[in-house]
């Protein structure tokens, strides 16, 4: 069935379409249309005013257009340079801070472990004083030079008897059996103490009264005392005063 060229309209056989004759009609153009494949463009929009027009025929090839094609490419591989600038300024910084506070916190804290030794070998010393104080007015023998120590083994020439001075360090001194220690008493009067929470271990704190600087001084039978070594345990310093006063007794 033939259609106008002018307007598109669908014409009966032998119709001649007015459109060139008289005004256009309300919806219609005169103008010229393109065609495809002997089709007016105009054939969609007619069928949405209700015209009824048959679609234009599929383009035969070559004209049918291609599929597009996407080419996929493997995805980027994200750089992981800018998490090293940050963690590795980081670490350098912990490590110069690490290398700064571990000396600094090890001295303090052998600071106050020497500190707390002292302070335990002063109350030792005293809390034994009275106690020989005591012994004295009961007229026990406290009399020569002799070693108690809190290992009873140790005890050297003591000549009374060492249970009661014992049971009344614990009474008179709670924190007694914190630690080792020793005292040397000649005549009645506590000359030397020593302590340490181990008799061998070298980290531990040893201490003394008389107390040394730094740490505690060797007992001297002679009178006072400034040797001080480091490397001194309270094993080492039981023996050393124990040659002095027991070597000198049997020359």
């Amino acid at each position: 069935m033939p259609y106008c060229t002018q307007c598109g309209r669908q014409l009966r056989d032998g119709e001649k379409c007015d459109c060139t004759s008289s005004a256009p009609r309300q919806g219609y153009s005169n103008a010229q249309q393109p065609y495809i494949n002997g089709y007016p463009q105009q054939y969609g929009q007619n069928m949405n005013r209700g015209m009824q027009y048959p679609p234009p025929p599929n383009y035969p090839p070559p004209y049918e257009p291609y599929p597009y094609q996407y080419i996929s490419y493997p995805p980027a591989k994200k750089s992981n340079a800018w998490i090293w600038a940050i963690i590795i300024p980081v670490a350098i910084f912990i490590a110069i801070t690490i290398a700064i506070l571990v000396p600094a916190f090890r001295q303090a804290r052998e600071k106050v472990s020497q500190t707390d030794a002292n302070s335990y070998a002063y109350n030792i010393s005293k809390t034994s004083g009275q106690i020989l104080s005591e012994l004295n007015k009961e007229e026990e023998n406290i009399k020569g030079l002799y070693i108690i120590s809190s290992d009873t083994e140790s005890n050297v020439a003591v000549p009374f008897d060492t249970g009661i001075f014992y049971e009344r360090m614990k009474e008179y001194f709670d924190g007694a059996n914190e630690r080792e220690y020793f005292i040397i008493v000649r005549n009645g009067k506590v000359e030397y103490t020593a302590a340490s929470k181990s008799w061998t271990d070298r980290s531990e704190a040893v201490a003394s009264y008389p107390s040394g600087k730094t740490t505690a001084k060797r007992y001297n039978l002679s009178g006072y005392s400034t040797k001080e070594r480091e490397s001194d345990t309270l094993d080492i310093l039981y023996w050393d005063a124990y040659d002095q006063i027991f070597s000198e007794k049997s020359d």
